[in-house]
């Protein structure tokens, strides 16, 4: 039985049989808190798919899918593909990136490139990729939603390809 279930059945015998109003308030902030953990975690997960979409749009030869527990499976399997939030299931292809997706409304860049670099095995460059939603103020938008990628200099010039970043002047 999940935990939100035994929080509402113990809130409906509070209700039911005259239980304190302390005790009635607090099983309900627990109950909305567990509902937004929830969203959270779907938001992130419907962030990692749309993640993936783009992955397989520019790069169809390669297989890709959410690591199993959000790349908390790492810690009980010895492959190191499956490292990160999104992993590149292809046998024949070695993807450079380890992939850390982060869909939050403030960004906390330190703490989460912490944590992909602590993750990343060493055959991998860490990569954080992070999602802005759109900020609207007065019924304006303030700023469209956007995606960022944060990498080392270092990684980057190890990845980046010379043919697509330098213009042909003729």
């Amino acid at each position: 039985m999940r935990q939100i279930d035994v929080l509402k059945g113990l809130l409906k015998f509070y209700q039911e049989n005259g239980g304190s109003a302390e005790d009635i308030a607090e099983i309900e902030r627990k109950i909305a808190k567990s509902k937004n953990g929830r969203k959270s975690k779907n938001k992130g997960a419907n962030y990692e798919r749309t993640l993936i979409a783009l992955l397989k749009d520019k790069f169809p030869f390669a297989e890709f899918a959410r690591t199993p527990m959000s790349g908390g499976f790492h810690k009980d399997a010895s492959k190191e593909s499956l490292r990160g939030d999104i992993s590149c299931l292809s046998e024949d292809l070695e993807f450079k990136l380890h992939i850390e997706a982060k869909n939050h409304k403030k960004f906390s860049i330190n703490e989460w490139w912490a944590q992909a670099t602590s993750d990343c095995p060493p055959s991998r460059l860490p990569c954080l990729l992070m999602h802005r939603g759109q900020e609207v103020k007065n019924g304006k938008r303030v700023y469209a939603s956007e995606d960022f990628i944060l990498l080392r200099f270092s990684d980057f010039l190890e990845i980046v390809d010379k043919e697509k970043i330098f213009l042909d002047k003729k």
